[in-house]
């Protein structure tokens, strides 16, 4: 709008003045404005939102690559505890989602050699609402997490990798049943 007024001298911003004014802001500050805008996306007639009237979430994790500059490489370092380099800084990213709109309602980042139970306990599951399912991908499947997740009120419905047995224990209502998941060497 300023470019309208006359006699305004005005020039749209420089290609990184965005970043460079949040890297002065800090961290905080960007963590405080996402806490408080983050939200579900999903409508009640948004398709795939819901399940038995319950909003589907997921909980995820995954590694990204990070520019090559002094400050990431001070933060995300290139080794890992085996002595491992990647090409570039790393990060990895645990975050609760809605499922069918993919909005983030909470996150956590370190380096990806932080493992994604460390950082799936340090997410708020506050995030997600009590009557909402949060589905987990195979591999975070940790009884500690479930235990967690379960006491957050929310209802859960996890997927569960190849090779673990279940029991069955009985029939609901509903049609699904009730199991015991043991570990693949059968412990039970």
């Amino acid at each position: 709008m300023l470019a309208l007024v006359p006699e305004a001298r005005w020039g749209a911003p420089a290609r990184g003045a965005i970043i460079q004014a949040r890297q002065r802001l800090g961290t905080e500050a960007v963590k405080e404005v996402f806490q408080q805008i983050a939200q579900p996306a999903a409508t009640e007639s948004t398709p795939g939102a819901w399940l038995n009237r319950r909003r589907v979430m997921a909980i995820d994790g995954f590694v990204v690559d990070l520019l090559d500059i002094e400050a990431n490489i001070a933060e995300f370092s290139r080794d890992s505890a085996g002595g491992h380099e990647t090409a570039l800084p790393q990060a990895r990213v645990v975050a609760i989602s809605e499922c069918a709109r993919h909005a983030i309602v909470a996150a956590d980042v370190a380096g990806c050699w932080t493992g994604e139970q460390t950082l799936i306990s340090l997410l708020p599951l506050s995030a997600v609402d009590r009557g909402d399912t949060p589905h987990r991908r195979p591999r975070l499947l940790q009884l500690p997490a479930w235990s967690q997740a379960r006491h957050s009120g929310a209802h859960l419905l996890w997927r569960v990798q190849a090779g673990l047995r279940s029991y069955w224990l009985r029939d609901l209502d509903d049609g699904s049943w009730l199991a015991v998941i043991t570990k693949p060497t059968g412990l039970r």
